[in-house]
């Protein structure tokens, strides 16, 4: 089992059966914090708020059929990857088909098994732990945490597009760490490496400041890709660079 960073997952129950809700709160209390919604409506207004971790989805609901619910989170951006497990007593092939079609993650059949229901959900929440962190792994690089040039080039693909469409300036910097080579030989690769570090985090604590996206850093240049059309920064560079 993948250890979660935090103490519980976030798991959202949309039910407007009492017993239901009961019988899942029961199942799922030591897996997650646990919160309710009776009908659509109350769901998005808690989604909105915060993102769950996983959503256990009723099929029938009082305002908007379940199906369509799934298929609405599914086209968003911001709640596609939520992995979404149907409630439902419908077991028939067609309906199974259609379940998987929205983009829903498994359906759990009435009436239900509480150790079969705690047992799927923690898979889920296990595997989409697992996907975010390879994701990361593969997005981000290893030594100082920015995202890497896989990374930048795909978002550069996507804000040139974003600046033509929106008429809006794209900037893109590229800052050279000088004689960097004279740093480690006096100091040492790990100093080095620290030293890399130290900016990397300066460089993203003033994009963050600035709504700015600092992307790829290798060991002598660091690239920013700026998200805003003027650039106004200061960097706070290791002391020991300057006093070679």
């Amino acid at each position: 089992m993948i250890k979660r960073n935090r103490t519980f997952a976030d798991i959202l129950i949309i039910d407007d059966d009492n017993s239901v809700v009961m019988a899942l709160n029961k199942a799922l209390k030591t897996i997650g914090r646990i919160r309710f919604a009776s009908n659509a409506q109350q769901a998005f207004a808690m989604i909105e708020e915060k993102h769950p971790d996983l959503i256990l989805l009723d099929v029938e609901l009082p305002d908007i059929d379940g199906l369509e619910v799934c298929s609405i989170l599914k086209t968003a951006p911001k709640t596609e990857r939520i992995p979404i497990l149907f409630i439902t007593s419908n077991i028939e092939l067609r309906f199974e088909e259609k379940v998987f079609d929205v983009g829903a993650a498994d359906y759990i059949a009435k009436p239900l098994n509480l150790r079969v229901v705690a047992a799927r959900v923690q898979t889920h929440l296990d595997y989409n732990l697992a996907i975010s962190l390879l994701e990361k792994q593969a997005n981000t690089d290893s030594m100082t945490g920015l995202a890497n040039r896989r990374t930048f080039d795909e978002r550069l693909i996507v804000e040139l597009k974003r600046a033509r469409r929106e008429q809006e300036s794209l900037t893109v910097v590229l800052i050279d760490i000088d004689e960097f080579k004279k740093y480690n030989d006096h100091f040492g690769h790990i100093e080095g490496d620290d030293c890399i570090k130290d900016i990397a985090s300066s460089l993203e604590t003033v994009c963050n400041a600035q709504q700015i996206l600092p992307l790829d850093m290798v060991v002598k240049s660091l690239l920013s890709f700026c998200l805003t059309p003027m650039l106004r920064a200061q960097l706070h560079y290791c002391p020991k660079f300057f006093d070679l």
